[in-house]
């Protein structure tokens, strides 16, 4: 089962979201170099350490990711104030190079575990190396940050081109559970939702982040029970394909990818309008 995760904006909807089943709370840190990457217009979370408190002792035996600043910009005393609090595992981003992901393995020295992002082409090269490493017993692909780092135009392209497999095979090799990339509500999203799902479960995947626009758009009281409902449905659907209808299911992404990136790059040679 893919483990869904969510970034909460309120206690009422972490809670109401983990009695509906999702599986994980995310606590994001990060902000050092995040505006200068992605753009003014890019949402950065303002969640702190006592944020992070906040959620834990509201929900003590959840589990519990924080994201912490990469570790060229970390301060030992914010990483020791991180593990008090007690999360499940500790996410380092932007790796720019394995000697960021072995000290931060050292700082942390076995009190929980460390989940490398791996979001970046240094990070995306070494992985041989990141997941042979004591203390990693997970890891997670970013696609925002590693389709900018690569030059991309649309976030799915390195999901549609194989590099997401390629990643994702030296992972399970190595005993090493992944997941990748987040995702609107089945049914929306640039990309469908249904179509990233369907790659989540033909890869082998065990985890994906509920995006911010996975509330977008609905109205009334938000249906937490009856959207992760629709995704373990389509998750036991994709489960039963066979390899031909796995493989028609990722021609058609790789299809839908190639349209959107073909009318992104139209737009930009219109400028604007």
């Amino acid at each position: 089962m893919i483990r869904l995760m969510l970034i909460p904006e309120t206690i009422e909807m972490a809670r109401d979201a983990l009695n509906a089943g999702v599986d994980r709370l995310f606590l994001d840190l990060e902000r050092a170099g995040k505006q200068q990457r992605q753009g003014t217009g890019t949402w950065i979370s303002a969640q702190n350490l006592d944020d992070v408190r906040r959620y834990r002792d509201a929900f003590p035996d959840a589990d519990m990711i924080v994201r912490t600043d990469p570790w060229s910009a970390l301060e030992i005393s914010d990483l020791e104030q991180v593990i008090a609090i007690a999360p499940s595992q500790i996410m380092l981003p932007m790796i720019s190079g394995f000697a960021d992901v072995a000290a931060m393995r050292d700082a942390i020295a076995g009190r929980m575990p460390l989940l490398p992002l791996i979001e970046t082409v240094a990070s995306a090269d070494l992985l041989a190396e990141i997941v042979a490493l004591d203390g990693v017993d997970e890891i997670d692909i970013g696609l925002n940050d590693l389709h900018l780092d690569r030059g991309d135009s649309f976030m799915f392209q390195p999901l549609a081109d194989g590099t997401v497999a390629r990643l994702a095979a030296i992972a399970l090799a190595a005993g090493v559970p992944f997941g990748f990339g987040g995702i609107a509500r089945l049914g929306h999203g640039d990309l469908d939702a249904e179509l990233i799902i369907a790659e989540h479960v033909r890869l082998g995947s065990t985890s994906v982040m509920l995006s911010r626009k996975f509330k977008d758009r609905a109205t009334g009281p938000f249906d937490w029970s009856g959207e992760i409902g629709r995704i373990r449905e389509a998750e036991k659907r994709f489960a039963r394909r066979s390899e031909a209808e796995a493989e028609a299911d990722r021609q058609r992404l790789v299809a839908t990818v190639d349209q959107i990136v073909r009318r992104k790059t139209a737009d930009q040679k219109q400028g604007p309008r």
